[in-house]
């Protein structure tokens, strides 16, 4: 209950808004669900190393031509949407 009323006090001093079309009114989301819409899933086949999406450049062991090339520092790394469009530029609005 406290942290349903803590909640409620912060929505009133910093409002919910979509970073990306200022539309008000999120329950302590940052991206409204018309904007989430127009995010691109990643679906498989994808790398089983980076995760990037295959496009062509698979090979049978299941790594995209970059890993199977030179493995990354990294064991496995997975991304629920494709960099670009408008999550990318939300993405660069952090740096």
């Amino acid at each position: 209950m406290l942290r349903a009323v803590a909640r409620e006090w912060l929505s009133w001093v910093y409002p919910f808004v979509c970073e990306l079309c200022g539309r008000g009114g999120l329950d302590g989301c940052h991206v409204c669900p018309d904007c989430r819409r127009s995010f691109v899933p990643v679906e498989p086949p994808f790398c089983a190393v980076c995760g990037e999406p295959a496009e062509g450049s698979f090979i049978p062991s299941g790594l995209c031509r970059r890993c199977a090339a030179a493995l990354p520092s990294f064991e496995e790394a997975r991304a629920v949407y494709v960099n670009m469009g408008s999550l990318r530029d939300l993405l660069l609005a952090f740096f």
